[in-house]
């Protein structure tokens, strides 16, 4: 099939659109018609991309993939953090409750730090006030140590206890039994973070404070002295009196 040229007025040599027989500008391009007579048809526009364009339609047909990847990305992560937060004890009590294998007597507020200090949690051989000692000295006792109790009402009947102990870093290092290099279980100091390999042949992970050194136990006794919760993760540790591999 015959093309019609630019000047018998079918279509613009430049840009190839539609005009007058009598136009002498093309309406698209704007170039001049009349210096165009006598020129050959330029060939029709075809489908060839060049590089550049090919590159923004590759860019183009990855965007969905990429939204997709992300949103696959999202996903995962809430996914995991939903796991990881059903795993974790309550903020409100870390430890589930743990019977008394050792003498009780009535928990009042007068009597709550002397009940603590000398209930055995079931599985474990020491007191609480022995376990204490050794996670913080590696010693069987608190005595001479600085510690300071505080005692509030909780439910039903019981005693929330809190014991702030300062910790014999220095003791500590020097007997071995908090490390900051060279092994496994390391302590980082720093950060107030410690892996205690005690002398009592069990381990307590325990979070002070990097400054003053002091480590807070938060524990709550029901009213019968029968059984402990641990309210927190040095309290935990105490508690549960983690066996130590070496």
């Amino acid at each position: 099939m015959r093309t019609s040229s630019a000047a018998e007025g079918s279509r613009c040599p430049v840009c190839w659109s539609s005009v007058r027989p009598t136009a002498r500008r093309c309406p698209s391009c704007q170039a001049d018609l009349r210096s165009a007579r006598g020129r050959g048809p330029v060939p029709a526009p075809t489908s060839r991309i060049v590089p550049q364009a090919r590159g923004e339609r590759g860019r183009a047909r990855m965007g969905p993939w990429i939204a997709a990847a992300v949103v696959v990305v999202a996903a995962l992560t809430a996914a995991t953090l939903k796991v990881v937060r059903a795993l974790l004890p309550p903020a409100a009590e870390y430890g589930a409750a743990t019977g008394n294998v050792g003498p009780r007597l009535p928990v009042t507020r007068a009597t709550a730090v002397r009940a603590l200090l000398a209930f055995q949690p079931t599985g474990d051989v020491e007191s609480v006030g022995t376990a204490l000692a050794y996670a913080t000295r590696d010693r069987p006792n608190l005595a001479g140590s600085g510690t300071t109790f505080a005692v509030r009402p909780g439910p039903g009947g019981s005693m929330v206890v809190t014991a702030r102990l300062p910790v014999d870093v220095a003791f500590l290092r020097r007997v071995h039994a908090v490390r900051t290099r060279f092994g496994p279980n390391l302590s980082d100091l720093s950060a107030g973070r410690l892996y205690v390999n005690a002398a009592d042949d069990n381990a307590y992970g325990i979070v002070m404070d990097p400054h003053t050194h002091v480590a807070v136990f938060s524990f709550r006794l029901s009213a019968d002295d029968g059984t402990i919760w641990a309210l927190n993760l040095n309290a935990l540790q105490v508690v549960s009196q983690t066996q130590s591999l070496g």
